[in-house]
């Protein structure tokens, strides 16, 4: 079903389920684990051994959202609960430069290397730099609060070496994260090598001249109001991408939604359980290399139509 003319599609509080599948593929093959928590030193209370509690811990800086609950391993509790009880460090961006106060934090003139486990709290302005997550195998959880980030050569954050990323909107704040280079080894706003997971309640609006948000690996969201501007693909992880909530708008050049892994059985899938989705695409709305299941949300969907010349099996929501 490709073509050139606008396909616009409303789908509303979707109380049955509906799963459009090109293949045998099964969405619950892949969960995260077998009890659908992150097993890891990074939970919350015990960060690493040589952590210490920061000034901007605890009281002033913690969330008070209520965690969600999800049926389907794809989530684990860490991911549906943004929640903290300290920081490992809280970052503050001031122009050119920035500072930290606590543990695992490098920084040099704008940009700021996150190196080990542990939950960051990252306010301020960065005219022209970036959070770069290098920490082998770690589980670290950037906090957003009021941040406002501007990359002109690279991603605003670039996850090179984790476990997992998890970006937390913090209660009331406002993001804005503005990057991502066409040309560059790491084309989006923010780029993870490894998995990510957006959460909270607060809002973040990317804006790239590339893709807007990517991962090499999976990305999962389960709350915050988070508006992507792409020149190309809105929202693209290469494993699967699983929402259990938020409030996502997206407009992209490209495709709005999609998944990318054709290779790996049981991969390349998209599972939406719940969630507000406003996309404007100039391709395909929401695209799954392979299964596209979708339990729940609300979805107001404004396609271009998609490539007619893909010869992979795969299934597109409304469009392809």
């Amino acid at each position: 079903m490709k073509n050139n003319n606008n396909f616009i599609s409303t789908i509303a509080a979707m109380a049955a389920a509906m799963t459009v599948a090109a293949s045998a593929v099964s969405c619950s093959a892949p969960a995260v684990s077998e009890s659908g928590t992150d097993d890891s030193s990074a939970a919350v209370s015990a960060v690493s051994d040589d952590t210490s509690e920061t000034s901007a811990a605890l009281e002033a800086d913690s969330l008070s959202n209520t965690p969600k609950t999800s049926d389907s391993e794809l989530f684990s509790k860490r991911d549906l609960d943004p929640s903290y009880t300290e920081v490992t460090a809280a970052i503050t961006l001031s122009g050119d430069t920035a500072s930290a106060d606590g543990q695992g934090v490098q920084i040099s003139g704008s940009s700021v290397t996150i190196t080990q486990e542990g939950i960051y709290l990252i306010s301020g302005t960065l005219n022209d730099g970036q959070i770069i997550v290098n920490a082998d195998k770690a589980k670290v959880q950037l906090v957003l609060d009021g941040a406002d980030i501007t990359s002109k050569t690279s991603a605003a954050i670039l996850g090179t070496d984790s476990d997992k990323i998890f970006i937390t909107l913090a209660e009331g704040s406002k993001n804005t994260l503005t990057g991502g280079n066409a040309d560059s080894e790491t084309p989006a706003c923010i780029f993870s090598s490894d998995s990510l997971t957006f959460n909270g309640s607060g809002s973040l609006t990317v804006n790239s001249d590339a893709d807007g948000i990517r991962s090499k690996d999976d990305i999962v969201i389960t709350g915050g109001n988070i508006t992507v501007n792409a020149a190309a693909d809105g929202i693209k992880g290469k494993d699967y991408i699983a929402a259990a909530g938020g409030n996502i708008t997206v407009n992209a050049g490209e495709d709005g939604i999609k998944s990318t892994n054709a290779v790996d059985e049981g991969m390349g899938f998209i599972y939406i359980e719940d969630g507000t989705f406003v996309i404007e695409s100039g391709n395909d709305g929401i695209q799954a290399e392979t299964d596209l299941n979708i339990s729940g949300g609300d979805f107001t969907v404004t396609s271009g139509g998609g490539s007619s010349e893909s010869a992979k099996t795969h299934s597109d929501f409304g469009f392809g």
